[in-house]
């Protein structure tokens, strides 16, 4: 039936003539279209299996279907993947504190398990997407808040231009070193590039002697969500800071001793038990005051950051196309059409508030749609395969 005959046969049922005097013609066919969509959500009859589309910016997120009603199976490279949640994983692979809702004192913590990278065997909803349980290995990982880039600084002159813009001037926000060594925020600013304003520069208060390398470290976020400090002592390279609640893929750090910016390849941060993180820096250290700063990257919009990825697959329940022209067809199967006329009749009967409502006859027709529902849902159930191997456990 195409979509002028489903209308013809809803104005029947409603006992109206050709030209309806209780509903609109649009009423009628906007009844129809959400009885296609109510069939699809009540019987799960229309499926299909497709890749998903992978964030740019993290190997470890994939866009659910914008058709998605209900998920089905989740495959990776064709191997489908247990279901399972964040929570779940963390007690099993991180370790958490006892659960009053089960019991057991749970697992030793064994470090973040979202760092963990292998064969996927699970996947699990967050944030809207799906992610995959261990992590994919290779891929970019997700962008840390803090970004470090290189220049040259030509010799003769004051200004360095960057290859980047850098979204916030605030000092405390951004790193310089040149040569390897951390400059003061008192020798140099922030600029915008002279030969082209979409890009910045660091303008220093000398010329430089001869071309010389500077790093960059520099935010793109602007939020900071934990910072810490400790006494620093003598030759002491290792600090723990508590209540520190640092994960590695996610966050970045800032390391400062004595008023002095450390660069990353001269401290390791280790997360030693949930909510620790250990901090060791290479000698020499000083006796002073150690820094510890923590970024966390706001949430990134990834709408328009898709990518093609054929590792993911999903069988999923999908949205039906609405119906518009007379010619169009339900996209469900041929022999269930009668009951998107039969939805529509009832919804229309069931208004309340409308002199049309009739509560008995609406009835009739949502039991006629219930049996098509079930009629379809019979239809697509797998019967359970025996294997005559198998000897029940009681045996007479």
């Amino acid at each position: 039936m195409n979509f002028r005959q489903l209308y013809d046969r809803l104005v029947l049922a409603l006992a109206e003539g050709s030209t309806p005097a209780y509903w609109t013609e649009t009423e009628l066919k906007m009844y129809l279209n959400e009885a296609a969509l109510a069939f699809v959500v009540d019987s799960k009859i229309q499926t299909r299996n497709a890749p998903l589309d992978r964030a740019e910016e993290d190997n470890n997120s994939w866009f659910l279907p914008k058709d998605l009603i209900a998920v089905g199976t989740v495959s990776h490279l064709g191997r489908p993947l247990v279901q399972t949640t964040p929570k779940q994983i963390a007690r099993k692979h991180s370790g958490m504190g006892y659960d009053t809702s089960s019991m057991g004192e749970g697992y030793p913590y064994r470090g973040d398990w979202r760092a963990i990278i292998g064969t996927p065997t699970q996947w699990f909803l967050e944030d809207n997407m799906v992610k995959l349980f261990p992590r994919i290995s290779g891929g970019p990982r997700r962008d840390t808040p803090r970004k470090t880039i290189g220049a040259i600084w030509p010799e003769g002159v004051s200004i360095a231009n960057l290859p980047v813009k850098i979204p916030f001037k605030d000092k405390a926000l951004i790193d310089v070193f040149v040569n390897g060594v951390h400059e003061s925020v008192d020798n140099w600013e922030l600029i915008d590039s002279l030969s082209d304003p979409n890009y910045s520069a660091i303008q220093f208060n000398w010329n430089a002697f001869d071309d010389t390398e500077i790093e960059v470290v520099y935010q793109d976020t602007p939020v900071m969500a934990t910072k810490r400090a400790a006494v620093a002592y003598d030759g002491a390279n290792t600090y723990t800071f508590s209540d520190f609640w640092y994960e590695p893929l996610t966050d970045s750090l800032r390391v400062v001793l004595n008023g002095v910016t450390i660069k990353e390849r001269d401290y390791t941060a280790t997360v030693t038990a949930p909510g620790e993180v250990e901090v060791t820096i290479a000698p020499p250290v000083y006796e002073g005051v150690i820094e510890v700063t923590m970024f966390r990257r706001q949430p990134v919009d990834l709408s328009s950051s898709r990518i093609s990825d054929n590792q993911l697959t999903m069988e999923y329940v999908y949205r039906p196309l609405d119906m518009e022209d007379d010619e169009d067809i339900p996209e469900i199967p041929s022999v269930y059409h009668e009951a998107i006329w039969q939805y529509a009749a009832w919804a229309a009967l069931a208004r309340e508030g409308e002199e049309t409502r009739d509560i008995q006859k609406a009835n009739i027709y949502r039991a006629m749609y219930t049996e098509v529902v079930k009629r379809a849902m019979d239809a697509r159930s797998v019967p359970i395969e025996l294997d005559y191997r198998v000897v029940a456990p009681f045996v007479f």
